[in-house]
């Protein structure tokens, strides 16, 4: 479910739903059904939290192996460029721009405290590159370090983990307008600009079945969809493909908790905790 086929969780968010808009029309009737569905809420809770203190330990070889492949390709010093774009974009976007959003629609306080309990996260999305394997950690991480509530963490999670790609979105582009550049001698028009940015967007939606991949999916998808030649243009960025797809896993977790902090906050539900009592 969580790998090849995470495609299934589109009828399982479906099932929630229904099950969800279900359970009020008789109180009497759906309580023994709504106390069976939070018991197994709470056991699953723990047993996550059990997972995620082996996690911890799991990230450190992660961290090697992507160090390790970047390494051993010889064709990670033609990208040093794009790497360097994206580590500049990605600093901005996490310690700039979302910290921005937050002030302003989540009460105007301090969010660089949110910066410092995400960061566990973030590391784990960019070493991992996979946004359900970091789907336990935003779970155990929002309701003990960002004040997220269980009944907004377990529903605003899971659905961002698939259809919340701003980061592959992002990463996606801005490889694509690279291949486009490469192709053509005449730089890049405004309409090819706007063109990869709406397509881009509009491709992000269909990444869920794609978790650990979502940034090369969504090249290769543009290209054979723009035609004009670069069908296979994806294979440019071969290269470089790890990075791509880490720096985007790592916007998307940012931006997840973020959205799940202000959706908390919209709704009077965030508890607030103090720096040392993160996890």
């Amino acid at each position: 479910m969580f790998t090849y086929e995470g495609n299934l969780l589109y009828p399982l968010i479906f099932l929630s739903f229904l099950l969800g808009i279900n359970f009020n029309f008789d109180r009497l009737i759906t309580k023994p059904v709504v106390q069976f569905f939070d018991s197994i809420s709470r056991v699953f809770y723990h047993i996550n939290s059990l997972v995620i203190e082996l996690i911890g330990f799991g990230i450190i070889p992660l961290a090697a192996n992507l160090v390790l492949q970047l390494r051993i390709n010889p064709e990670r010093i033609l990208f040093k460029q794009l790497a360097l774009i994206l580590g500049i974009d990605s600093v901005i976007i996490i310690f700039g721009v979302f910290p921005l959003i937050l002030y302003f629609f989540g009460g105007r306080q301090n969010p660089y405290k949110w910066i410092y309990a995400a960061l566990s996260s973030a590391i784990a999305g960019f070493v991992s590159r996979d946004s359900f394997f970091t789907l336990s950690i935003l779970t155990k991480h929002g309701r003990e370090s960002y004040g997220i509530p269980r009944k907004v963490g377990s529903a605003v999670f899971p659905l961002l983990s698939m259809i919340g790609k701003a980061g592959t979105a992002m990463v996606a582009s801005v490889g694509f307008l690279l291949i486009i550049k490469s192709y053509s001698s005449l730089g890049i028009t405004w309409f090819q600009f706007f063109w990869v940015l709406l397509f881009t967007f509009l491709t992000s939606f269909l990444l869920g079945s794609a978790p650990a991949t979502g940034s090369l999916v969504a090249i290769s998808f543009l290209c054979k969809f723009y035609g004009r030649g670069i069908e296979e243009g994806y294979l440019i960025l071969n290269g470089i493909m790890l990075i791509l797809i880490s720096f985007g896993v790592l916007i998307d977790v940012i931006s997840h908790s973020a959205i799940a902090l202000l959706v908390t906050k919209h709704e009077n539900l965030h508890q607030e905790i103090e720096t040392n009592n993160f996890i």
